[in-house]
């Protein structure tokens, strides 16, 4: 031991601190069972100003730069608006399903389904971008009655370290995953 100027006496041993970790199943950071403050804020403010800085990027540089977001593989879904008839370009993230490209209509588990899936809907034959690789496909929705679903969500869930289960608890309707199988 050895004493500190006020008189304290103090070990040797250095003061380390876990690192943040993954709650089991929740997709929450934790340190030492306690959700993390800090990643409520990143959540919420600092987030989502990220992910529209890496969308612009990823759609300026037609995909040569970008096709990570957050470690998960990313595309960008080249639709026509349903109501509009006007071109528009999402950055989503995907898992892969064999040769076909899995993406989810969550939108963070809001009411209702994002614009893309209503485009998605009136217009499946789209194309998407796999970093700067453009290519067309064919949309299929899935949803939870279809025998399918059981499967694709689970691939899709881990993919995304589970937060579509998260957001499927914060709203009532089926969250769709959308197959998109390339063109031959």
């Amino acid at each position: 031991m050895r004493g500190t100027s006020a008189g304290c006496a103090t070990s040797d041993r250095r003061i380390t601190t876990s690192p943040p970790r993954l709650a089991k199943g929740t997709g929450e950071v934790r340190r030492h069972g306690v959700r993390l403050i800090a990643m409520s804020f990143l959540e919420q403010k600092l987030l989502p100003q990220v992910l529209r800085v890496h969308d612009t990027v990823y759609q300026k540089t037609n995909g040569w730069i970008g096709h990570r977001t957050l470690w998960i593989p990313s595309l960008l879904l080249h639709t026509v608006g349903a109501k509009t008839g006007k071109h528009r370009t999402t950055s989503l993230t995907y898992a892969r399903d064999g040769d076909n490209y899995l993406v989810v209509a969550s939108k963070g588990g809001a009411p209702e389904a994002p614009g893309w899936y209503h485009n998605l809907k009136a217009h499946p034959d789209v194309e998407i971008n796999v970093g700067p690789r453009r290519f067309a496909v064919t949309a299929r929705p899935v949803l939870p009655d279809d025998p399918d679903y059981p499967r694709l969500w689970q691939i899709v869930n881990k993919n995304n370290q589970n937060r579509y289960t998260e957001y499927q608890k914060k709203t009532s309707r089926p969250i769709p995953v959308v197959v998109l199988a390339p063109k031959p």
